[in-house]
């Protein structure tokens, strides 16, 4: 974040140093079993980009990742770092298919474990590739560029939270970011991704990529959401009724025959 801030592109909130100079405190609290290491950042103001869309939004937001892909490009990682990589579609160390635990066969259906095992080695296969392929084109990225990390004030945008950033290619966020309008009712998909691209193109040249990349890695989010929302809702059957129809369209529009 101190190096972006550097380049005085993109505004994003300033990460505040505690008494001793450090960035990140662990804390220990009874309302949580693991310490948690925090950090504490300057407020920005403003509202969420979320409902506050329209067509000159959309080519901010473009010129705002393509500016947080400048600022980032050629960017030296010290050694002592491991940047996460969005190499397979549990990409946490140490998360796993929780789905197939006996605790949530009640409400799953067949339906739901025959699309998330025969959809998850092809993302994963997939998403490897990338790596593999341009290993030398890897770079600091977001990686989670949602409508609630990025805020509108007058006519500017910000991006805040940065705990998802790790190292992979500018198509990482692209997708992210068009991920949110591809089924929203509000929107057409293609005219956003349009005005999007645009705004990216006004700042730097689009990455090489094709439909295919776009939708595989909108699914791989999907997918990775509808292991991890088993995790964090109470009651998931409407984001799953919503979801699995979703990663069947994929499937069927490319004629992947995995089903």
């Amino acid at each position: 974040m101190n190096h972006i801030a550097e380049k005085n592109l993109v505004l994003l909130p300033s990460v505040l140093p505690a008494m001793d100079g450090s960035f990140v405190q662990v804390v220990e609290s009874k309302a949580t079993e693991q310490p948690k290491r925090l950090a504490l950042y300057t407020w920005l103001v403003g509202e969420d980009l979320d409902g506050n869309e329209n067509r000159e939004r959309f080519i901010q937001l473009g010129e705002l990742i393509a500016k947080l892909h400048e600022a980032t490009y050629g960017l030296r990682i010290p050694e002592h770092l491991s940047p996460k990589k969005w190499d397979k579609v549990f990409y946490y160390n140490g998360e796993s298919a929780i789905y197939k635990n006996a605790e949530y066969e009640p409400i799953l259906s067949s339906e739901y474990h025959e699309v998330m095992d025969a959809i998850i080695p092809l993302l994963n296969e997939g998403l490897a590739s990338y790596y593999q392929k341009n290993a030398e084109q890897l770079q600091l990225i977001h990686a989670d560029l949602n409508p609630w990390n990025v805020r509108v004030s007058g006519d500017r945008l910000s991006v805040l939270d940065f705990e998802e950033a790790l190292l992979g290619l500018p198509i990482h966020d692209i997708a992210i970011a068009l991920y949110y309008y591809a089924y929203e009712d509000d929107f057409d998909f293609e005219e956003v991704k349009g005005l999007f691209l645009q705004g990216y193109e006004q700042v730097r040249p689009l990455p090489p990529f094709t439909d295919f990349d776009l939708d595989l890695f909108m699914t791989a989010r999907r997918v990775s959401f509808l292991n991890y929302i088993l995790t964090v809702s109470e009651d998931p059957g409407e984001y799953i009724k919503m979801s699995i129809p979703r990663v069947k369209d994929f499937i069927k529009k490319y004629d992947l025959k995995l089903l």
